[in-house]
Protein backbone atom coordinates (compact mmCIF):
# COMPACT_ATOMS: atom_id res chain seq x y z
CA UNK A 1 0.00 0.00 0.00
CA UNK A 2 0.90 3.64 0.16
CA UNK A 3 3.97 4.37 2.26
CA UNK A 4 3.93 6.81 5.16
CA UNK A 5 6.93 8.82 6.33
CA UNK A 6 6.99 10.65 9.67
CA UNK A 7 9.04 13.80 10.25
CA UNK A 8 10.03 14.64 13.83
CA UNK A 9 9.22 18.28 14.57
CA UNK A 10 9.88 20.93 11.93
CA UNK A 11 13.61 20.42 11.60
CA UNK A 12 15.17 22.11 8.53
CA UNK A 13 17.45 19.10 7.99
CA UNK A 14 14.39 17.13 6.85
CA UNK A 15 13.20 19.52 4.14
CA UNK A 16 14.98 17.82 1.21
CA UNK A 17 13.71 14.40 2.32
CA UNK A 18 10.23 15.88 2.72
CA UNK A 19 10.23 17.17 -0.85
CA UNK A 20 11.45 13.80 -2.18
CA UNK A 21 8.82 11.95 -0.14
CA UNK A 22 6.12 14.19 -1.59
CA UNK A 23 7.36 13.58 -5.15
CA UNK A 24 7.32 9.82 -4.50
CA UNK A 25 3.72 10.01 -3.33
CA UNK A 26 4.29 9.12 0.32
CA UNK A 27 1.81 10.17 2.98
CA UNK A 28 3.80 12.73 4.96
CA UNK A 29 3.11 13.13 8.69
CA UNK A 30 4.51 15.80 10.99
CA UNK A 31 5.26 14.48 14.50
CA UNK A 32 5.04 17.71 16.50
CA UNK A 33 6.30 16.97 20.01
CA UNK A 34 7.08 20.49 21.09
CA UNK A 35 6.48 23.95 19.72
CA UNK A 36 9.09 26.57 18.97
CA UNK A 37 8.79 29.59 21.24
CA UNK A 38 10.08 31.85 18.48
CA UNK A 39 13.32 33.62 17.72
CA UNK A 40 14.66 36.81 19.22
CA UNK A 41 15.69 38.56 15.99
CA UNK A 42 13.76 39.47 12.85
CA UNK A 43 15.94 37.20 10.70
CA UNK A 44 15.41 34.20 12.97
CA UNK A 45 11.66 34.83 13.02
CA UNK A 46 11.55 35.06 9.22
CA UNK A 47 13.43 31.75 8.92
CA UNK A 48 11.02 30.24 11.43
CA UNK A 49 8.00 31.32 9.37
CA UNK A 50 9.54 29.92 6.16
CA UNK A 51 10.36 26.61 7.82
CA UNK A 52 6.90 26.22 9.32
CA UNK A 53 5.23 27.20 6.04
CA UNK A 54 7.24 24.58 4.15
CA UNK A 55 6.16 21.82 6.52
CA UNK A 56 2.56 23.03 6.44
CA UNK A 57 2.61 22.90 2.64
CA UNK A 58 4.34 19.54 2.28
CA UNK A 59 2.85 17.46 5.13
CA UNK A 60 -0.57 15.81 4.96
CA UNK A 61 -1.41 15.56 8.66
CA UNK A 62 0.05 16.03 12.14
CA UNK A 63 0.57 13.78 15.13
CA UNK A 64 0.73 15.90 18.30
CA UNK A 65 2.10 15.54 21.81
CA UNK A 66 -0.88 17.36 23.34
CA UNK A 67 -4.09 19.09 22.35
CA UNK A 68 -2.74 22.64 22.73
CA UNK A 69 -0.54 22.03 19.71
CA UNK A 70 -3.61 21.93 17.48
CA UNK A 71 -3.44 25.73 17.52
CA UNK A 72 0.24 25.63 16.47
CA UNK A 73 -0.37 23.96 13.12
CA UNK A 74 -2.76 24.38 10.25
CA UNK A 75 -2.44 20.73 9.28
CA UNK A 76 -5.55 18.60 9.47
CA UNK A 77 -6.40 16.00 10.56
CA UNK A 78 -4.47 15.84 13.84
CA UNK A 79 -4.05 13.08 16.40
CA UNK A 80 -2.83 13.41 19.99
CA UNK A 81 -0.64 10.46 20.92
CA UNK A 82 0.40 9.95 24.54
CA UNK A 83 2.49 6.82 24.09
CA UNK A 84 2.06 3.22 25.21
CA UNK A 85 2.43 1.68 28.65
CA UNK A 86 2.33 -1.94 29.68
CA UNK A 87 0.51 -2.88 32.86
CA UNK A 88 3.38 -2.88 35.36
CA UNK A 89 1.63 -2.00 38.62
CA UNK A 90 2.82 -3.51 41.86
CA UNK A 91 0.94 -3.44 45.16
CA UNK A 92 1.75 -0.54 47.44
CA UNK A 93 1.45 -0.79 51.20
CA UNK A 94 -0.20 2.53 52.01
CA UNK A 95 -0.20 1.60 55.70
CA UNK A 96 3.61 1.50 55.76
CA UNK A 97 5.46 3.72 58.22
CA UNK A 98 6.78 5.94 55.41
CA UNK A 99 5.31 7.32 52.20
CA UNK A 100 7.96 7.35 49.46
CA UNK A 101 7.79 10.21 46.95
CA UNK A 102 9.76 9.93 43.71
CA UNK A 103 11.17 12.62 41.44
CA UNK A 104 12.98 11.11 38.47
CA UNK A 105 14.46 12.00 35.10
CA UNK A 106 16.21 15.27 34.38
CA UNK A 107 16.66 17.09 37.69
CA UNK A 108 16.55 20.78 36.80
CA UNK A 109 14.63 23.98 37.56
CA UNK A 110 12.39 23.49 34.52
CA UNK A 111 11.37 20.04 35.76
CA UNK A 112 10.43 21.30 39.21
CA UNK A 113 13.59 20.61 41.20
CA UNK A 114 13.65 24.13 42.64
CA UNK A 115 10.02 23.82 43.71
CA UNK A 116 10.75 20.54 45.46
CA UNK A 117 13.85 21.96 47.17
CA UNK A 118 11.84 24.93 48.44
CA UNK A 119 9.11 22.65 49.77
CA UNK A 120 11.64 20.43 51.56
CA UNK A 121 13.27 23.52 53.06
CA UNK A 122 9.91 24.71 54.42
CA UNK A 123 9.16 21.29 55.87
CA UNK A 124 12.56 21.22 57.56
CA UNK A 125 11.93 24.66 59.04
CA UNK A 126 8.36 24.01 60.22
CA UNK A 127 8.86 20.32 61.12
CA UNK A 128 5.20 19.21 61.01
CA UNK A 129 4.59 15.82 62.57
CA UNK A 130 3.10 14.27 59.41
CA UNK A 131 6.25 15.08 57.40
CA UNK A 132 8.22 12.61 59.52
CA UNK A 133 6.45 9.92 57.48
CA UNK A 134 7.70 11.26 54.12
CA UNK A 135 10.82 10.12 52.28
CA UNK A 136 11.69 11.84 49.01
CA UNK A 137 13.76 9.85 46.52
CA UNK A 138 15.46 11.50 43.54
CA UNK A 139 16.84 9.60 40.56
CA UNK A 140 18.50 10.84 37.39
CA UNK A 141 20.91 13.62 36.62
CA UNK A 142 20.84 17.34 36.00
CA UNK A 143 22.02 20.74 37.21
CA UNK A 144 19.89 20.66 40.37
CA UNK A 145 21.30 17.42 41.76
CA UNK A 146 24.03 19.18 43.84
CA UNK A 147 21.42 21.49 45.38
CA UNK A 148 19.30 18.52 46.45
CA UNK A 149 22.31 16.60 47.74
CA UNK A 150 22.96 19.50 50.13
CA UNK A 151 19.45 19.02 51.52
CA UNK A 152 19.89 15.26 51.98
CA UNK A 153 21.20 15.57 55.54
CA UNK A 154 18.20 15.59 57.87
CA UNK A 155 16.37 12.25 57.95
CA UNK A 156 13.99 13.10 60.81
CA UNK A 157 11.64 15.36 58.86
CA UNK A 158 11.05 15.02 55.11
CA UNK A 159 13.88 12.59 54.54
CA UNK A 160 15.65 12.89 51.20
CA UNK A 161 17.70 10.33 49.32
CA UNK A 162 19.43 11.48 46.13
CA UNK A 163 20.34 8.36 44.15
CA UNK A 164 21.57 10.10 41.02
CA UNK A 165 21.84 7.81 38.03
CA UNK A 166 20.86 4.23 38.74
CA UNK A 167 20.94 0.89 36.99
CA UNK A 168 17.69 -0.39 35.52
CA UNK A 169 17.38 -2.92 38.34
CA UNK A 170 17.92 -0.25 41.01
CA UNK A 171 15.37 2.03 39.38
CA UNK A 172 12.78 -0.75 39.29
CA UNK A 173 13.28 -1.30 43.02
CA UNK A 174 12.78 2.40 43.73
CA UNK A 175 9.66 2.54 41.56
CA UNK A 176 8.24 -0.54 43.25
CA UNK A 177 8.31 1.11 46.68
CA UNK A 178 7.31 4.63 45.64
CA UNK A 179 3.78 5.66 46.58
CA UNK A 180 3.78 9.06 44.88
CA UNK A 181 5.34 10.16 41.60
CA UNK A 182 6.14 13.83 41.06
CA UNK A 183 5.80 15.63 37.70
CA UNK A 184 6.56 19.28 38.46
CA UNK A 185 7.26 21.09 35.19
CA UNK A 186 6.23 24.67 36.01
CA UNK A 187 2.72 25.80 35.17
CA UNK A 188 4.25 29.04 33.91
CA UNK A 189 7.04 27.33 31.95
CA UNK A 190 7.46 28.03 28.23
CA UNK A 191 6.74 24.39 27.36
CA UNK A 192 3.95 23.78 29.88
CA UNK A 193 1.27 23.43 27.22
CA UNK A 194 3.28 22.41 24.17
CA UNK A 195 4.67 19.09 25.42
CA UNK A 196 3.31 16.14 27.36
CA UNK A 197 5.23 14.87 30.42
CA UNK A 198 5.50 11.19 29.55
CA UNK A 199 6.66 10.40 33.09
CA UNK A 200 3.07 10.70 34.30
CA UNK A 201 1.88 7.73 32.26
CA UNK A 202 4.88 5.65 33.33
CA UNK A 203 4.31 6.45 37.02
CA UNK A 204 0.55 5.92 36.91
CA UNK A 205 0.96 2.60 35.13
CA UNK A 206 3.39 1.52 37.85
CA UNK A 207 0.73 2.14 40.49
CA UNK A 208 1.98 5.43 41.90
CA UNK A 209 -0.30 8.34 42.70
CA UNK A 210 0.80 11.09 40.32
CA UNK A 211 1.21 14.55 41.83
CA UNK A 212 1.58 16.86 38.84
CA UNK A 213 1.47 20.49 37.90
CA UNK A 214 -1.73 21.19 35.98
CA UNK A 215 -0.12 21.35 32.55
CA UNK A 216 -0.64 19.98 29.08
CA UNK A 217 -3.15 17.10 28.83
CA UNK A 218 -2.29 15.46 32.16
CA UNK A 219 -5.74 16.12 33.61
CA UNK A 220 -7.40 14.97 30.38
CA UNK A 221 -5.54 11.64 30.54
CA UNK A 222 -5.59 10.93 34.30
CA UNK A 223 -8.68 12.83 35.44
CA UNK A 224 -9.38 12.20 39.14
CA UNK A 225 -6.60 9.61 39.17
CA UNK A 226 -3.98 12.23 40.04
CA UNK A 227 -3.46 15.24 42.28
CA UNK A 228 -2.67 18.62 40.76
CA UNK A 229 -0.79 21.83 41.49
CA UNK A 230 -2.61 24.72 39.85
CA UNK A 231 0.20 27.09 40.83
CA UNK A 232 3.97 26.76 41.11
CA UNK A 233 3.88 27.21 44.85
CA UNK A 234 5.85 25.30 47.49
CA UNK A 235 3.14 25.83 50.11
CA UNK A 236 0.57 24.29 47.75
CA UNK A 237 2.87 21.33 47.09
CA UNK A 238 3.21 20.82 50.84
CA UNK A 239 -0.58 21.02 51.22
CA UNK A 240 -1.10 18.35 48.57
CA UNK A 241 1.51 16.10 50.19
CA UNK A 242 -0.07 16.55 53.62
CA UNK A 243 -3.45 15.50 52.23
CA UNK A 244 -1.92 12.39 50.68
CA UNK A 245 -0.05 11.36 53.82
CA UNK A 246 -2.92 12.03 56.24
CA UNK A 247 -5.65 10.54 54.00
CA UNK A 248 -3.97 7.44 52.67
CA UNK A 249 -7.13 5.51 51.82
CA UNK A 250 -8.23 8.31 49.50
CA UNK A 251 -4.72 8.52 48.04
CA UNK A 252 -4.72 4.79 47.34
CA UNK A 253 -8.08 5.08 45.58
CA UNK A 254 -6.79 7.95 43.44
CA UNK A 255 -3.71 5.95 42.48
CA UNK A 256 -5.94 3.06 41.39
CA UNK A 257 -8.08 5.43 39.30
CA UNK A 258 -4.97 6.82 37.63
CA UNK A 259 -3.64 3.36 36.88
CA UNK A 260 -6.91 2.36 35.24
CA UNK A 261 -7.18 5.65 33.32
CA UNK A 262 -3.73 5.38 31.78
CA UNK A 263 -4.25 1.68 31.03
CA UNK A 264 -7.33 2.64 29.03
CA UNK A 265 -5.78 5.51 27.07
CA UNK A 266 -2.29 4.06 26.57
CA UNK A 267 -3.00 0.33 26.32
CA UNK A 268 -0.90 -1.12 23.47
CA UNK A 269 -3.92 -2.54 21.64
CA UNK A 270 -5.97 0.67 21.78
CA UNK A 271 -3.15 3.16 21.20
CA UNK A 272 -1.60 0.98 18.51
CA UNK A 273 -4.88 0.63 16.64
CA UNK A 274 -5.52 4.38 16.72
CA UNK A 275 -1.97 5.16 15.63
CA UNK A 276 -2.11 2.67 12.76
CA UNK A 277 -5.41 4.09 11.55
CA UNK A 278 -3.96 7.60 11.60
CA UNK A 279 -0.68 6.75 9.87
CA UNK A 280 -2.20 4.37 7.30
CA UNK A 281 -5.74 5.68 6.67
CA UNK A 282 -6.04 3.95 3.29
CA UNK A 283 -5.71 0.54 4.92
CA UNK A 284 -8.67 1.09 7.23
Amino acid sequence: GRKTIVFYNQLPAYLVALVVAKVLGFLTVLDLEDSSIGGTTALVRIKDVIRRSAFEALCNRAMLACSALVAKTGLRPTFCYYGVVEKTASLRDWSASHVHVLLGGTIAPDTGADLLAEAIGKLRADRPEWARSVVFEVTGKGPSVPQLRELATDSKVAGLVVHGRTTDAEYREIVARAHVGLALKPNEGVLAHTTFPSKVTEMAAAGMLVLSTDISDVRAVLGDGARYLEQDDAALLIDRLRDIVTRRDAASESADLGMRAVAKVCAPQRAGKQLAEFLFPERG
